[in-house]
């Protein structure tokens, strides 16, 4: 593995990572925290981040990579196949937890549905990632299409993918400004002109949508940097013996 390769196989992995960190940082020591998830809403919404958080930022994003710079060698492209089917499957889960605590969420606090921007995108990522999973999963690991056939689709496929990847991006990282601009509204609205906007409790969420647009950034570079991983099939045995 050369210099460039073990950047583009780290620099993610970092990213993320340091992401999750600042993430449970900011819950437990200025956030919501975890504790009584079942009857405590604030609880109930910091179940939401994590969740959505592991489906898109982690999940999905080394769904991605595992086609390239995967978190593990396997050798083999259907080896790699499910491997890309078992993280998306995870993703879905987690996308599944994360809504229904933010319905606990809206449920308990009485706060009206879909009416931001976050909500918006969020909404458009999970659709695009139902879409996206259905699709792959029928057709690469249910259907007999022709190898063409698959072949063709797949461009269109591994587009759609980055694009819903980026989509779940920009909806954690309205949630985070949602998220800080509450935090500030509810220290009261002097506290916008005030030096508290500069302290670490206030800096951290900006720190955590930087690394997660780094992150974006890093993912979407392997589409440009590097190839998938060329797995060469064996040679047929019509082909051997034709040879002899």
């Amino acid at each position: 593995m050369g210099i460039a390769r073990t950047v583009a196989w780290g620099a993610p992995r970092v990213l993320w990572l340091a992401a999750l960190i600042v993430l449970l940082i900011w819950i437990e020591k200025y956030g919501y925290g975890f504790k009584n998830a079942a009857t405590n809403y604030t609880a109930q919404l910091s179940l939401h981040y994590l969740f959505m958080f592991l489906a898109f930022p982690v999940c999905m994003a080394e769904a991605i990579l595992s086609y390239r710079v995967p978190l593990i060698s396997l050798g083999s492209r259907s080896s790699i196949k499910y491997l890309h089917a078992t993280l998306h499957t995870m993703a879905g889960i987690f996308m599944i937890l994360g809504l229904i605590f933010i319905q606990l969420f809206k449920r308990t606090s009485k706060e009206s549905h879909f009416f931001s921007l976050h909500s918006w995108i969020g909404i458009t990522a999970i659709a695009m990632y139902v879409g996206q999973y259905v699709a792959g999963l029928y057709i690469y690991l249910v259907s007999k299409w022709a190898p063409q056939g698959k072949a063709d689709f797949y461009k269109v496929h591994r587009f759609l993918g980055a694009a819903t990847l980026l989509t779940g991006i920009a909806a954690t990282l309205l949630g985070i400004m949602v998220s800080q601009e509450a935090f500030l509204l509810f220290q009261g609205l002097e506290a916008l002109f005030s030096p508290a906007t500069y302290t670490i409790s206030c800096l951290i969420m900006p720190l955590l949508g930087y690394l997660l647009f780094l992150l974006a950034v890093t993912v979407m570079l392997q589409f440009v940097v590097f190839e998938e991983q060329s797995i060469p099939a064996p040679a047929p045995t019509s082909l051997k013996e034709g040879a002899v």
